[in-house]
Order: structure tokens, then sequence, then C-alpha cells
């Protein structure tokens, strides 16, 4: 490719403790850090674009540990999601989630 430069996009990554709407529109999630987790801590991972916890589950509820690294991979690099990324987190869950 003369003349061109290709670039690559860079993931994100968001260090969170409450649930949160990470990005609303297509993407992937490639994984995440969970640095502490205490008093009874749940994480569920949805395909929502407004926070809803009627939409689709990426990834259903699991008791996330400390100091552990869970990273995605598969054909694309990731679970693909097209709505939006929406973490939700009860108990005491500190985790950085890594997306595109």
């Amino acid at each position: 490719m003369h003349g061109f430069l290709r670039v690559k996009a860079m993931s994100q990554y968001k260090h969170i403790t409450t649930s949160t709407q990470l990005k609303v529109g297509f993407g992937k999630i490639k994984g995440f850090f969970i640095s502490s987790a205490a008093t009874v801590p749940r994480v569920t991972i949805y395909d929502s674009a407004t926070a809803n916890t009627a939409d689709p589950e990426l990834i259903h509820q699991f008791t996330p540990t400390s100091a552990s690294v869970r990273m995605l991979s598969g054909d694309i690099g990731g679970i693909a999601f097209n709505k939006g990324l929406y973490v939700v987190i009860s108990g005491d869950v500190s985790m950085t989630v890594i997306y595109d």
C-alpha cells in the first residue's frame, strides 16, 4: 500500500467498581482483570445500549475472584456485542474491562 499507513485501533479499558454502561453500539469485550472481590461479589455482562438487564447476557452472572485475569479469545479476538456493553456488579468488585 503505497502512501498509506495502516493503523490498527487500540482496545479501550476502564476500571469500574459499580454497574457501568461502558459503550453504546457494536464492539467486542476482550477480557477483564479483577483486582479485588468480596462481600458476595457477582458480575453479569449484557449486550445493552440502555443499561437494561432484560437485554441479552453476553456473560451470565459469575463470581469473580481477586487477582484474576480472563482474556476472551476466538475468531474475532473477543465476544461481540451489537447494542452496547453494560456491566452489572453486585457486592464489592474492583475490575478493569478491556473492550473495543
